[in-house]
């Protein structure tokens, strides 16, 4: 569910439906650390958000992780609820389960509906990692979706500070491609939970006639094992735009508190805010 397929929806419909969200288009959001990163998180994936960015990346960090976002994008206006939970300490296969409701529009032009996810992952040697998901679509709209599709991710980790890897998103055909378009994607990281991330992201879109290229740029640096300050850097190629972002967590034994803000650099109406919640349980 892209930002760049959804422009491309909102441009198919009437004018006054479109009036009231040319400025926005709502997409899939990972997580509250990814987004503060600029989404350049695929190779790094100690988190939950890993569920949706590369499920792969669940086995690279063993825990119990509840976690909660909310994300409000007010030139929509749009919504997000989030929660998922990850076992990667049980066994050596990785287990995750995420959910999340988006409400999007003005009457004139509602966009809402639901995106589940089950993502599972496992080491198949010292440094290679694969991960599977699957994931049903439920989304109310001017071209309605119920529909099921998934993602496959390989890692590899030669070094205990890099992590290199590619994802190949919703490789199941649905029909309606705007919300689950095929894409692949090329990442790599710099870096460890306990010091600082450094990551990019090269993310193509193979549903458009010609591919469209998104780039993502981000990094994070740890305080102390206490606070983790971030920020990121997306162009979104379809639509020709950049944004900025930033954002911080505060962590201690068993829990941690994040928030995150995106904004559009020159589409000053375009910007997400986000906080969450996570909780770590004993292993």
């Amino acid at each position: 569910m892209s930002r760049s397929f959804l422009v491309a929806l909102l441009l198919a419909l009437p004018l006054p439906a479109r009036a009231a969200v040319e400025t926005y288009t709502p997409e899939t959001v990972a997580g509250v650390r990814s987004v503060g990163m600029g989404d350049a998180f695929r190779a790094v994936g100690t988190s939950n958000d890993a569920i949706v960015d590369n499920p792969a990346a669940m086995s690279l960090a063993p825990r119990y992780e509840l976690d909660g976002f909310f994300g409000y994008a007010p030139g929509a206006p749009a919504t997000y609820w989030n929660g998922s939970i990850v076992d990667s300490n049980t066994s050596p296969l990785a287990v995750g389960i995420d959910y999340t409701h988006l409400a999007s529009g003005t009457e004139a032009s509602r966009f809402s509906g639901n995106d589940l996810r089950l993502a599972m992952s496992f080491p198949l040697a010292g440094m290679i990692y694969l991960g599977f998901s699957g994931h049903w679509l439920d989304f109310g709209m001017a071209q309605p979706i119920n529909a099921i599709t998934g993602d496959a991710a390989l890692i590899i980790k030669p070094l205990d500070i890099l992590t290199i890897t590619g994802i190949g998103y919703n490789l199941i055909g649905v029909e309606n491609n705007v919300l689950a378009p095929r894409e692949v994607a090329l990442a790599a990281a710099v870096g460890t939970d306990a010091s600082y991330h450094v990551a990019g992201d090269a993310v193509v879109n193979l549903a458009t006639p010609q591919p469209v290229f998104d780039w993502h740029l981000g990094g994070e640096y740890f305080l102390a094992g206490l606070v983790a300050l971030r920020a990121g850097y997306l162009y979104d190629g379809l639509i020709n735009g950049n944004f900025a972002s930033a954002g911080a967590g505060v962590v201690v034994q068993g829990f941690a508190f994040d928030v995150a803000y995106r904004q559009q650099i020159v589409q000053w109406n375009d910007r997400m805010i986000l906080v969450g919640i996570k909780l770590f349980l004993p292993t």
